[in-house]
């Protein structure tokens, strides 16, 4: 009688776990992805917006609101919207655009702590050139 009980109760678990599973929606918990991970060694495109102090969880931070265009391999343009960059040697580069040349694209890599944008070689100024059409 005992071993018959313990096995409907193991029965009964098993169809309480099936139904919870059936009715449950499922997920995956969030990654933290920083803005230099997502972008590192990728082609990308700033529109340089407007320069302002932002409060960062260090402090006041100066920062280049740009719009952020993602370029990939082919040429999809991938526009991530308006994103404040804080990197100081980005930001210096930036700091070129102007009415005429308003973006500032590079493969964005990292020397040391520093984040840059890296020149672009022939194939890839005509890869951000198609993608960039397609963003104006």
């Amino acid at each position: 009688i005992f071993a018959a009980c313990e096995k409907r109760k193991e029965i009964e678990h098993m169809n309480s776990t099936k139904n919870s599973t059936k009715n449950s929606t499922a997920f995956a918990s969030a990654e933290n992805v920083s803005a230099a991970d997502e972008l590192l060694d990728h082609l990308v495109a700033f529109r340089p917006i407007e320069s302002k102090a932002i409060e960062t969880k260090l402090g006041i931070s100066e920062a280049t609101i740009t719009q952020v265009v993602l370029i990939g391999e082919d040429g999809t343009a991938t526009d991530l919207g308006e994103r404040p960059v804080f990197w100081q040697v980005v930001r210096r580069q930036l700091a070129k655009a102007n009415p005429k040349t308003p973006w500032i694209a590079g493969r964005l890599v990292q020397s040391g702590p520093a984040y840059k944008l890296d020149d672009l070689t022939g194939p890839d100024a005509s890869v951000v050139s198609k993608a960039l059409e397609s963003v104006a």
